[in-house]
């Protein structure tokens, strides 16, 4: 019997220790010179699989980080299930949407810490000119 009661306080306890949320985080760099890229703003959007939409729970709105000095970024306390991550930032290009799997999602379970989420943005570029017709109007 005591050896029963231990078990069951050993599973307690091990219950209130386990985190019941995610961790994400991450860096955003330049493509190409690795350089950290600082004040991105990175989304985690929510996905349903049931009925293939990013949804909201709660009707929350998607979670954002703004990378620091470093490109670094972090979401704490997400809650288990599949997600999108998007990057943006003026004067940059990059990925729409960054993901894990064949299916585009990340899949993250209860206490998970997932540190490899690094993303890459291209430098964009300006087209400055005038444009004319066959006549050298414009």
């Amino acid at each position: 019997m005591s050896l029963i009661v231990l078990g069951i306080v050993s599973a307690l306890m091990q219950a209130a220790v386990a985190p019941s949320s995610a961790t994400v985080s991450g860096r955003v760099v330049e493509e190409g010179t690795r350089t950290p890229i600082a004040a991105a703003q990175v989304t985690l959007f929510r996905f349903e699989p049931a009925t293939r939409q990013q949804t909201f729970p709660g009707l929350e709105r998607p979670r954002t980080a703004t990378t620091d000095r470093s490109g670094r970024y972090l979401f704490e306390g997400v809650d288990a299930g599949q997600y999108r991550i998007a990057v943006q930032k003026t004067g940059f290009a990059g990925p729409a949407e960054f993901a894990i799997d064949e299916r585009g999602l990340i899949d993250l379970k209860a206490g998970e810490r997932r540190t490899d989420m690094n993303m890459t943005m291209q430098r964009g570029a300006v087209i400055v000119g005038r444009v004319f017709d066959a006549s050298g109007n414009r």
